[in-house]
């Protein structure tokens, strides 16, 4: 019955998978993980958008209608979703606070209550100071309580409403499911097993909405409760103040280490293996920034983190435009000492600050002691963990950089470099603007510093400039990558080597072009989301007209 009937209908569960399922697989192509390319598509795209409109929507006609004041908090909630119809719900009550001031008190208990289930949301933006995102976080857990907290009011809310909504109730807890699934592939799942999970779930998602129906409906029967407020006041207070104690908003220090025993007051700073945990490294990076003692950082490398992670961190050094960092995957040699020491001379710098212990499944930062181990330049050799290892690598990367804010022209490219990925075993990136570099190799570019960028103009997502060079250099582009960006280089389609998710470089001299090319699959995949879109409209329509006669 859960399967067949028309309020657990398993063609809707269907369209509710592909909604967020194949769009995604069409417009992307070839994918890191599911759950990265899901993660991204949340905040950015058409998905938002769609997603977005149909909440607005449906708050505008519960709030005409003077519907529960919780379902409206939750509509209040889930409007996070796309932030631009967040924004706009906040400004629709404000509006009509001012226009219909008798429903100032509604207006008001939907703010706070909104306020309090966003709380996972807007409490990191203001803690660490980042405009968004539930993962910033350093307890995991507390962002599975909030989603927990947010499926049981909708729960509780479609029981006391007899479930009026039949569809768009599986939209919701969709949504909510798709929020508990990003967060459960950060916690435990990664891989493909995420990805069969995540269909399994969205196929049983009647089976768990009907269950914690029926076991809300039990539990108020018991308590012999009937008011709406009531067991919605006492849940969500228990739930506050459970989460409470794995929450802590205080600035305590991750590192401990003895400054004082630093001899310089420029500063190298190595960051040890985290594996996929880039917060835990942006976390280390701030820390140690806070705590230097009026010393300036001038180095940092960190084994497998995106150059994304420390840009907000820059901010805070003397000179970011001297500081030179690095992605590292520590596996034997690494580092070229003189080389490195020669590096340390050019910035003033003669002490390292390593940090050691820690583990690589370590899940929150802030609750382990993470030692330091220091080393002076004439020693010639860096400490790593508890070994003596002397890291080797055979060239430091050097970049000569333009005026141009979106092309740069780089004058040396090591010649080992093998594949696209931007974090490969035994690679090392540095630059002097704080840029991760991995490229494809390219051997036929050659050191031209009196290569020039001439004519530069763009306009909307198409590029020309004009390389004065009489020999190929290779070209830095700062655009983020997709595979509709076509690079021609004298009117010839050339190859665009990805230097990361947010950099492209291509090789050669003269007219350049580049062009953002729609694509079929992305044409398909936009009328497809919009199809979808319309089908659940005209299935709403379709069940309120039933509705009425």
């Amino acid at each position: 019955k859960l399967f067949y009937t028309k309020e657990h209908s398993l063609l809707y569960t269907l369209f509710l998978t592909l909604l967020f399922f194949i769009p995604d697989f069409i417009y992307y192509g070839k994918m890191v993980g599911l759950g990265a390319t899901l993660w991204s598509s949340l905040y950015v795209g058409l998905m938002p958008a769609l997603l977005g409109f149909v909440i607005l929507v449906y708050f505008i006609i519960c709030f005409e209608k003077k519907q529960n004041v919780l379902k409206l908090a939750v509509l209040f909630c889930l409007g996070i979703l796309s932030h631009f119809i967040f924004v706009v719900i906040i400004l629709y009550l404000l509006i009509n606070l001012l226009i219909d001031f008798k429903r100032k008190s509604e207006i008001i208990l939907i703010f706070i209550i909104g306020s309090c289930l966003s709380a996972f949301w807007w409490i990191p933006a203001i803690i660490y100071k980042e405009y968004t995102v539930i993962a910033y976080y350093m307890l995991p857990l507390v962002n599975f309580t909030w989603v927990l907290i947010l499926l049981s009011f909708i729960c509780i809310l479609y029981r006391w409403n007899k479930i009026e909504f039949k569809f768009f109730k599986f939209y919701f807890v969709g949504m909510v499911l798709f929020l508990i699934l990003i967060l459960a592939e950060k916690l435990f799942i990664n891989g493909q097993t995420f990805r069969v999970f995540f269909v399994l779930i969205f196929f049983l998602s009647p089976i768990l909405f009907d269950s914690l129906i029926h076991f809300y409906n039990q539990l108020l029967k018991r308590m012999k409760i009937k008011s709406t407020l009531t067991p919605l006041f006492y849940i969500f207070l228990i739930l506050i103040i459970t989460s409470s104690f794995f929450i802590d908003y205080s600035s305590k220090t991750f590192i401990e280490f003895d400054i004082e025993k630093l001899d310089s007051n420029n500063i190298f700073l190595i960051l040890g293996p985290v594996e996929d945990n880039i917060f835990a490294h942006h976390a280390l990076f701030y820390e140690f920034t806070n705590n230097l003692g009026g010393r300036a950082l001038r180095g940092l490398f960190a084994e497998q983190s995106p150059n994304i992670v420390f840009s907000s961190g820059l901010s805070l050094l003397s000179n970011p435009k001297e500081f030179i960092w690095g992605t590292i995957a520590i596996k034997g040699d690494q580092i070229d000492i003189t080389k490195f020491s020669q590096l340390m001379n050019i910035m003033g710098s003669t002490s390292i600050i390593s940090t050691e212990g820690i583990n690589k499944n370590l899940p929150v930062l802030k609750m382990r002691k993470i030692g330091t181990q220091y080393i002076k330049k004439n020693e010639n050799k860096l400490l790593w963990f508890d070994t003596n290892k002397i890291f080797e690598k055979k060239d430091i990367i050097e970049y000569y950089f333009t005026d141009s804010n979106t092309i740069e022209i780089l004058n040396y490219i090591p010649d080992y470099y093998t594949g696209t990925d931007w974090i490969k075993d035994n690679s090392l990136y540095l630059s002097k603007t704080g840029k991760i570099i991995s490229l494809t190799k390219i051997t036929d570019s050659y050191p031209n510093n009196s290569a020039k960028i001439l004519n530069y103009s763009r306009k909307n997502n198409h590029i020309t400039f004009f390389i004065d060079s009489n020999t190929n250099v290779p070209i830095l582009i700062k655009e983020s990558y997709f595979p509709n960006w076509k690079a021609y280089i004298n009117g010839k389609l050339t190859q665009i080597h990805v230097a990361s998710p947010n950099l492209m470089i291509i090789n050669g001299y003269g007219n350049v072009e580049l062009r953002f090319e729609k694509s079929y699959f992305e044409i398909f995949s936009l009328f497809f989301s919009l199809a979808i879109f319309i089908l659940i409209c005209i299935l709403f329509v379709k069940t309120k007209i039933k509705q009425k006669f």
